[in-house]
């Protein structure tokens, strides 16, 4: 067998990058067990399910070998109707429990976030193929979710993903829907969802890599469930891939970040490097975990969430660093990829906010919208 090589990177093929958001159920049914164990929805019978497209999308944009083949026009609309339909299957064959599935997409552009910090990126605009392929497929989604039982979709012109998805929660909380949220996304700055204190929400963060084989290339399953007692550690953990030192520092690491509460990831985040964002590293990341560290556990800094003027949080940052920092850098940095502030700026402006829609659900339209889009690529109805 061929050593296994994380830096491998299979060709391009659009149904493997959509089928890499799927987990298997017996892996799923050990996390969902250990997490709701003891808890007081261990048994419950109704659940939100969210999926971020754009965290799916924004894999394509890494990819310079990105093409559609004949007759895979609407692959990614028919991959997303049938991963919504793999996991309705899973919580209902498992768990006797009924999923409402929301599918919320968008390119994450904001302008408002864009003039905050010009660094400020959202994928859309490295590709025109991609977005209009990708936009295509979104108005399929339109035309057809509707008519699909307990199933939700909106596309968002003018909002990030994370901040739609908390919107919808905060929502159904509202009108007395505080049933369990497991979100299906591979973005940190969603994962700050967790911190939502109302409702039990979790983040399913799908993960694969791949090696190489004589046989072809295989696949492994790294994807794990985040709560907010582990929100730190899992990020850490995923800063730390492939860092060049002992175990015993990274346990180290460890132990400091899990000491640090949730509600500083996006702090964690502003002072390091988000490249997906396009910021580089303001602070390399042993940095600016002992620095929270100090701040937050050595010298008790009084912290609770926006409680605490952030404008002072990232004046100290700087000054306790020998690297010179500007923190009104930090500070913007920080407005881009703080969930809380985007969702704030989002309610002030009243920007496409979610609105609860009736379900459409109509067999014959369903039928003739996958006649007319998906020989190519059938929809797996019998589990809908």
């Amino acid at each position: 067998m061929i050593p296994y090589n994380k830096y491998y990177i299979p060709k391009f093929n659009i149904e493997s990058l959509i089928y890499s958001n799927y987990i298997k159920y017996d892996q799923l049914k050990d996390w969902i067990i250990m997490k709701f164990k003891d808890s007081p929805e261990a048994n419950c019978t109704h659940i939100n399910f969210f999926i971020d497209v754009y965290s799916m999308i924004r894999g394509f944009y890494r990819r310079q070998d990105f093409h559609i083949n004949d007759g895979q026009e609407y692959t990614l609309a028919s991959g997303i109707i049938n991963m919504a339909a793999h996991y309705r299957e899973y919580f209902r064959s498992r768990h006797n429990t009924k999923a409402d599935i929301y599918i919320v997409s968008s390119f994450n552009m904001n302008k408002y976030l864009t003039s905050i910090h010009p660094s400020y990126r959202s994928v859309v605009t490295a590709n025109d193929e991609i977005t209009d392929y990708i936009a295509e497929n979104m108005k399929v989604l339109d035309s057809l979710v509707p008519y699909l039982p307990g199933m939700y979709f909106k596309h968002y012109d003018h909002n990030i993903t994370g901040a739609a998805i908390l919107d919808i929660i905060r929502y159904n909380e509202s009108h007395g829907n505080k049933d369990p949220n497991i979100i299906l996304s591979k973005d940190f700055v969603v994962s700050q969802i967790v911190c939502n204190p109302i409702s039990r929400t979790m983040v399913l963060r799908p993960y694969k890599n791949y090696k190489k084989t004589y046989e072809g290339t295989e696949s492994v399953d790294l994807s794990y469930l985040v709560e907010h007692g582990d929100l730190m550690v899992r990020y850490g953990v995923d800063c730390m891939k492939g860092t060049k030192v002992s175990e015993e520092i990274i346990e180290k690491r460890l132990d400091k970040i899990n000491a640090l509460s949730p509600e500083l990831l996006s702090v964690l985040m502003a002072i390091t490097k988000s490249s997906e964002y396009g910021y580089g590293s303001e602070l390399l990341f042993p940095a600016a975990i002992n620095i929270l560290y100090k701040l937050i556990v050595e010298d008790k800094l009084a912290l609770n969430q926006y409680n605490t003027n952030i404008n002072d949080l990232m004046t100290l940052i700087s000054m306790n660093t020998t690297k010179q920092v500007d923190p009104h850098e930090l500070i913007k940095r920080f407005r881009t990829l703080d969930l809380m502030y985007q969702y704030n700026n989002m309610v002030s402006m009243n920007l496409e906010r979610y609105q609860f829609v009736d379900d459409l659900y109509n067999p014959d339209m369903v039928k003739m919208i996958n006649e007319k889009f998906f020989k190519e690529c059938p929809l797996d109805l019998n589990v809908l």
